[in-house]
């Protein structure tokens, strides 16, 4: 499903979104790496800090919020304060259920 999902933002945003594997060829858009969605991967996920000297950490994001950040923008003591201000994008999250069977028919769904 998490390739379906990846092939599909690429067809609907080829200029934003890509699936390659070389770093050259995906220079200037969003990898979306669905080959991590496996078992015995691990990942990080929404607010857990990076291996980064920065103290970076994921955070979830919006699309309008693409082109004017930086995963630098993103750390331990920033994060926080964006919490605080706008609240959490992914709030709500686990109430938004979706029906897989229905995207795997072709069906819109959401």
């Amino acid at each position: 499903m998490a390739e379906a999902i990846a092939r599909h933002a690429r067809a609907e945003r080829p200029r934003e979104v890509t699936v390659e594997w070389a770093v050259e060829r995906r220079r200037g858009k969003i990898f979306f790496d669905y080959n991590q969605n496996v078992r015995g991967k691990s990942l990080a996920v929404p607010y857990s800090p990076r291996r980064h000297l920065g103290g970076t950490v994921a955070a979830p994001v919006s699309w309008d919020e693409l082109e004017s950040i930086y995963p630098t923008d993103f750390t331990l003591r920033t994060v926080p304060e964006r919490l605080e201000s706008g609240g959490d994008p992914w709030a709500g999250i686990f109430e938004a259920k979706q029906d897989l069977a229905a995207a795997l028919d072709g069906r819109r769904v959401g």
